[in-house]
């Protein structure tokens, strides 16, 4: 299928499934915080709730959260699962790259059926993590390649909840540094073990598509779902891997 089409008519499913998972994460990323509270003193009047979010109380509830349901020990389908019965009950769950990931995977691959009927041809759906020291998770989906040719995906689309990213691959490492200064600049940093960093003047967090190696973790392919055991790095940037 051309490039171009295929792009056309999945690009608005994955904001689909985008939206959706940050629905069902509505206490956001518990890696993600804003050290300087003066911050977000705007949002006390305009935004109280936002402004809540973001308080010392509520950096500290999300962290409790994430931990409890990271303690649950689920397997990415159950996280997606547990994840849309709370919503339902009026639960709210906070949520990293992770889980983001999780959910948007799970929901593009019930929805794989629709969206291989709108573009005509069979479609590949990933889960992928940068290995440290990116330590990022996202979901592509993307077409088999020729037999034989080397490479995993082709017509590979971005879908990173977590950054609030929808893109082509060929896009991808400009949206994630427009958005890593986007953040820079409104005073959030984010968490690494128990340091913090700037996401846009930490070479890492700003290149990471440049300098992530990735890992293949779940794949939905041919009515089939797997998780992937594989300790094999690829790269986003290569060419012959990913197009």
């Amino acid at each position: 299928m051309d490039s171009k089409q295929f792009q056309k008519l999945l690009l608005p499913k994955l904001r689909e499934a985008m939206l959706y998972t940050r629905s069902r994460i509505p206490m956001k990323s518990a890696n993600k915080f804003y050290p300087d509270k003066r911050m977000i003193d705007g949002l006390m009047m305009t935004n109280p709730d936002k402004y809540r979010m973001h308080s010392l109380g509520g950096d500290r509830d999300r962290s409790l959260n994430l931990a409890a349901n990271r303690k649950l020990k689920l397997a990415p389908q159950q996280v997606y699962r547990k994840y849309e019965q709370d919503h339902r009950n009026g639960i709210r769950n906070a949520g990293n790259c992770g889980e983001n990931a999780m959910i948007a995977f799970w929901y593009l691959t019930e929805h794989i059926r629709e969206l291989e009927k709108l573009v005509k041809t069979p479609i590949k759906i990933l889960t992928i993590f940068l290995k440290h020291p990116v330590d990022h998770s996202l979901v592509l989906v993307g077409t088999e390649p020729p037999r034989g040719s080397g490479k995993i995906m082709e017509n590979t689309l971005i879908c990173d909840p977590w950054g609030k990213i929808v893109c082509p691959l060929a896009h991808y490492s400009l949206e994630w540094k427009m958005k890593m200064n986007k953040w820079s600049n409104r005073g959030l940093k984010g968490k690494c073990g128990r340091g913090t960093y700037d996401p846009f003047y930490d070479q890492c967090s700003r290149e990471s598509v440049r300098v992530g190696r990735l890992l293949i973790s779940e794949q939905t392919y041919s009515g089939k779902t797997q998780r992937i055991k594989d300790t094999k790095t690829y790269s986003l940037i290569n060419k012959n891997e990913f197009s």
